[in-house]
Parts: structure tokens; C-alpha cells; sequence
């Protein structure tokens, strides 16, 4: 079956996000594993395909909320939405219930961070990842936030990223 240009993105695009989702994993056994965190999950949304051949699409069929939630080891509510992109990520690419969530948990004193890895292409396996407190995210009036905002919060990749919060 040969995809179209917009199909192969899609491929290109699920396949950066998986691997980033897998970093993200790797680092939360690590933080487990030190004694940093008490638990965390990764939370999916309901998905169901429909459709087939070239047709075939997955549709969101329950609410997602952000991509991790867990607990720090001394009781702190952890929640992080994690996301991969080529470029800059606007604000209207996260869900409501998303940004309810990330806001409740700031305000309540909870650590809520919006983990973002910026692509340079959409075939780069990997690009500069940032953490940064959800109150403290820098969004633009000119497109979201990119590589210049989120300078400050760049993830030292010899360190776990969640340390320098708890």
C-alpha cells in the first residue's frame, strides 16, 4: 500500500512521538528507581480505529488528560504532559481537559510541567527537550513557544529531568 504525503507525516510524526514517550519512560523508571518519584503513569486516552485500507483512522473516544500523572516521594501530586514537535507548539494544541488538569495541579501546589521536545525536522529522531513549570510557560503572541522561550528550561540530558523540580 503506498501512503500519501500527509499518511507518511503521520507515520513520521507517531513514530518521533513514540520514541519520545519512551525517553520520557526510561527517565521515569530512573526517578522511581533513585527514590524521586513514589509512582507515576502514563495515562492514554480512548481510541478506537474506523474505517480501513488508506481510510483507516484512530478517533479520541474518551477525555485525555495529560500524558503522566504520579506522586513525588514525599506526597507531591506530579502531572506532566509530554509533547514532540517540528518547530513551535501553540497552546491550542493541548487539549481542555489538558490544560484544566495542568492548571488545577499548579494552583493546588502540585508540580505540573509540559515536557517538549522540538524537532528540527519531521524525520529527526530527536530534538532539544525542555521542561518548564506549567505557570511559568513563556507562550507567545507570535505562535506558542519555541527553542528562544524555552531556552531556560533545557533538559541536561546526563540528569533526570524532574530532579531540578522535587
Amino acid at each position: 500500500m503506498t501512503l500519501t504525503a500527509r499518511q507518511r507525516g503521520g507515520v513520521e510524526a507517531r513514530r518521533a512521538g513514540d520514541a519520545f514517550e519512551r525517553w520520557v519512560a526510561a527517565q521515569h523508571r530512573a526517578a522511581l528507581m533513585a527514590g524521586d518519584l513514589a509512582w507515576i503513569r502514563h495515562v492514554s486516552p480512548a481510541v478506537k480505529w474506523v474505517g480501513s485500507g488508506n481510510k483507516a483512522r484512530v478517533i479520541v473516544i474518551g477525555d485525555a488528560c495529560a500524558d503522566f500523572v504520579g506522586m513525588a516521594k514525599h506526597g507531591r501530586a506530579v502531572v506532566v504532559e509530554a509533547k514532540s514537535r517540528v518547530g513551535r507548539l501553540g497552546k491550542a494544541q493541548l487539549l481542555e481537559q489538558q490544560v484544566e488538569q495542568l492548571d488545577a495541579t499548579a494552583h493546588g501546589g502540585g508540580l505540573a510541567l509540559l515536557l517538549v521536545e522540538l524537532r528540527h525536522l519531521k524525520e529527526a529522531p530527536a530534538g532539544p527537550r525542555y521542561a518548564v513549570p506549567w505557570a511559568e510557560v513563556p507562550w507567545s503572541a507570535r505562535g506558542g513557544v519555541g527553542h528562544a522561550e524555552l531556552a531556560p528550561w533545557l533538559v541536561d540530558e546526563r540528569d533526570l529531568y524532574l530532579r531540578r523540580f522535587l
